[in-house]
């Protein structure tokens, strides 16, 4: 996982999937993955392969400390249903100019745009601090910004 840094992490709530809850005091590593369909169109004929960009898709696994709010909004989320909720995430902060990427969720299970919780996890070991670990799998097109 890469440091957070000065980064931000906010996304919805299965109470309020498209408003943002800021959850950047929590967190403590944030992974965020995008990955590309290569489709290959090579014929009969052809001496070498052709290909051609296809989908893409992105994930993101966050380690979280632990709080007992926390921990309830994410097994709440994990049971949501309803489609995906919205995310914003500043890999290097909100100071102006600094990359944010953006996604709006959508009220529909159908098209489940949004961000979708895969998975949570919770472990305590005696003399830790105690964290939570969250894999989320985001579904639509994402918004590549800067903060203004």
């Amino acid at each position: 996982m890469s440091s957070i840094g000065n980064g931000e992490l906010q996304f919805g709530t299965s109470g309020s999937p498209t408003s943002l809850t800021d959850y950047t005091a929590s967190v403590k590593d944030v992974s965020f993955s995008r990955n590309g369909d290569i489709i290959d169109v090579t014929t009969f004929g052809n001496a070498a392969r052709k290909w051609i960009k296809g989908l893409t898709d992105a994930d993101m696994t966050v380690e979280f400390f632990y709080s007992g709010s926390l921990y309830a909004a994410l097994q709440n989320l994990l049971t949501y249903t309803a489609g995906g909720v919205s995310f914003q995430y500043g890999p290097d902060g909100t100071t102006s100019g600094n990359p944010k990427v953006t996604q709006t969720g959508t009220l529909n299970s159908s098209t489940g745009v949004g961000l979708l919780l895969e998975s949570v996890d919770d472990s305590t070991s005696i003399g830790e601090v105690k964290m939570l670990s969250a894999t989320f799998k985001i579904s639509g097109a994402i918004t590549f910004g800067t903060y203004a």
